[in-house]
Formats: C-alpha cells, structure tokens, sequence
C-alpha cells in the first residue's frame, strides 16, 4: 500500500509512487531503492545497481539469403541482424546493391535487445526470370555504427564462383 523509491544520485532523489520515472543525467554507477509496505505495514526493501553508459551502436549483419516465396514464386531477401550494442535497437535501414543496376532502401523494425539476433523476411522480392545482374548486396545503414565492416553480406548471382586470397592477409578493410 506503500511505496517508497530512492534513486542514489550526486543528490538523492525520493518518490512515493507505484512506478516512477528517473533520469541520471551522467555516467556512472548508480542504485535505486524501492521499500514497499504491505496492508498489515510490513516492509520489505530492495535495491538494484544502475549502470549508466555511454550508447554504442553495433548491428551485425549475419546473414543474408534469397528464399523462394512459395505464394509468388519470387524470390525474397531474409537477413539475420545481431545487436552487439549496449542498447536496444528498435529499427534500421538496409540498403540492397542489385549490381551496379539499382540501390533499393527498406526500414526494418527490429525491437532488439543487446546481445540478441532476429531473422527478417524483408518486404523487397524478385522475379528470378527479370533480372540480369550478377550480385546482389545487402547493408546495414547506421551512421552512428561502431564497427561498420560487419555490415554487408553479398550473394554471388553468376554461374561462376570466384575464390581469391585478400591482400594484405589478414587484411583489416573490407575485402
């Protein structure tokens, strides 16, 4: 019936309501504190660190695959994004790269929290008989990226497989 809440920060912040709302406004390790009283006024307390960062944005693009839709018999581009942040993501954009043809961009909702990865069926198709390009790429679109390198997934779409050994190896840049 009674809730008491304190958040330890530079000045200690209190509140009697069920489920407040606090923000720390810098870094650091923090701690909040709720002590709740029940009808017969007995009290129970609990508390909790906070750690507040810096947000570091890092999106992974795992995999990238064209699937047959079994309803349109085209084909549908399905990726997999990791979320190697220290935040939740809640959307993105992915650029396709059909060769040096077109360049098609698509939002992508994700609600994904750190340390999580989803699969994406994305809404671009293609009909397997319209297109003459040889390769088709798909990339991660965050400006705000920490490690874009591990943005981008290619699919070879030629007859012909090509295997070549990077230069420098190991080589740090995008090959």
């Amino acid at each position: 019936v009674n809730y008491v809440w304190k958040f330890y920060d530079k000045i200690i912040a209190t509140s009697t309501r069920i489920s407040p709302v606090y923000t720390f406004t810098s870094l650091g390790d923090y701690s909040a504190e709720l002590t709740a009283t029940n009808t017969q006024g007995c009290p129970d307390a609990i508390t909790v660190p906070i750690k507040v960062v810096v947000p570091s944005i890092d999106l992974i693009l795992k995999s990238f695959s064209l699937v047959n839709d079994p309803v349109t018999g085209k084909l549908k581009a399905s990726i997999t994004i990791l979320n190697n942040s220290n935040i939740p993501i809640s959307s993105t954009e992915i650029v396709l790269f059909l060769s040096d043809k077109a360049v098609v961009n698509e939002t992508v909702v994700l609600n994904l929290n750190p340390d999580q990865s989803v699969s994406k069926m994305l809404s671009f198709s293609l009909s397997p008989s319209q297109f003459n390009f040889n390769f088709l790429c798909a990339e991660i679109n965050s400006d705000k990226d920490l490690q874009p390198d591990n943005n981008k997934r290619c699919i070879n779409l030629s007859n012909a497989d090509y295997f070549f050994s990077p230069y420098p190896n190991p080589t740090t840049g995008t090959v």
